[in-house]
């Protein structure tokens, strides 16, 4: 079911040009340049902001949040994993390594029951009352 509307949602914006600059104009104007730190403590704001803005742009921040915005829009959820990336140009090796909504699938089927109190449906893991407990995510893009 999410594949189909994921393919048919990216098809109405790749053919609709009203459509693409809503999708873009949303996602430009929710993430702008990207987050700022204002922290209240002025005496470490200078540096832990410097910090904060040197990072992000190492990383692409602003970049990678607008197409998560984009993919939260067409394709209805957008996926990010943290990871630490030794090869980060920075003291803070943090970065986020964004994940296509195709990778998050079963590997086996759409639904299997993993347990008394939780369910394996389409790739995410949902305990008794419906809220994830895990990803299943491939390796490499299936398509």
């Amino acid at each position: 079911m999410r594949l189909a509307l994921r393919n048919r949602a990216r098809y109405e914006v790749a053919n609709n040009s009203f459509l693409y600059g809503i999708v873009s104009t949303l996602a430009n104007d929710t993430v702008g340049t990207g987050p700022r730190l204002q922290l209240l403590d002025k005496a470490k704001a200078s540096d832990v902001e410097r910090s904060w803005e040197s990072w992000a742009r190492k990383v692409g921040l602003a970049r990678k949040l607008r197409t998560m915005s984009r993919a939260w829009s067409v394709d209805g959820e957008a996926f990010a994993i943290k990871i630490d990336n030794p090869n980060l140009d920075h003291v803070v090796k943090l970065d986020l390594r964004l994940v296509e909504a195709e990778q998050v699938a079963s590997p086996l089927s759409a639904f299997s029951l993993t347990g008394p109190n939780s369910a394996l449906l389409d790739g995410i893991t949902l305990d008794a009352y419906g809220n994830p407990l895990s990803y299943s995510v491939a390796r490499e893009h299936p398509g």
